[in-house]
């Protein structure tokens, strides 16, 4: 809401209470993860009005998380594509996210969503773009994050 990022914990009449977390992409946090950064922000009431509010867990507790890899082009890129599914997979709560998006389904009328695990190549002037989507529980982006990456670099150093 507003700019801010974070879990509610209050709302009042007036306002509404977010612990704010931090933003992956943003410049405006120094926590650069789905985390808490110790910051109670006081919004008010009318910036719902105003602004979209985005929410990552009202109706759906997942989230697809992409990690993206460079890859040099004299490297087999296929081998490094099965690396990144294979890690995709292990963490990936595909069953969950499948059941989730039909639970939404009979309120709303939300697409088909495919939450396979799936890896995006795209090519780039200095190297193979290699990108590995993946649906996980929206508290566990960032553990889960570092965890296939570092399996995934622990792989490519064998």
């Amino acid at each position: 809401m507003g700019g801010v990022r974070g879990d509610v914990i209050d709302i009042t009449l007036l306002r509404t209470k977010v612990m704010e977390i931090g933003d992956p992409t943003g410049e405006d946090t120094w926590v650069k993860g789905r985390q808490p950064t110790g910051r109670i922000v006081a919004l008010s009431n009318k910036t719902t009005f105003t602004n979209p509010v985005y929410n990552f867990s009202a109706m759906f507790d997942f989230v697809w998380e992409e990690i993206t890899i460079p890859v040099a082009y004299r490297s087999d890129y296929t081998v490094a594509e099965e690396i990144l599914l294979d890690e995709a997979r292990r963490v990936s709560t595909t069953e969950g996210a499948e059941q989730a998006i039909q639970r939404l389904s009979r309120r709303h009328p939300v697409p088909k969503a495919d939450v396979q695990p799936r890896v995006f190549v795209q090519a780039t002037s200095n190297f193979a773009q290699l990108s590995v989507r993946f649906g996980i529980p929206v508290r566990a982006s960032r553990a889960v994050k570092d965890v296939v990456t570092r399996r995934i670099l622990e792989r490519f150093h064998e």
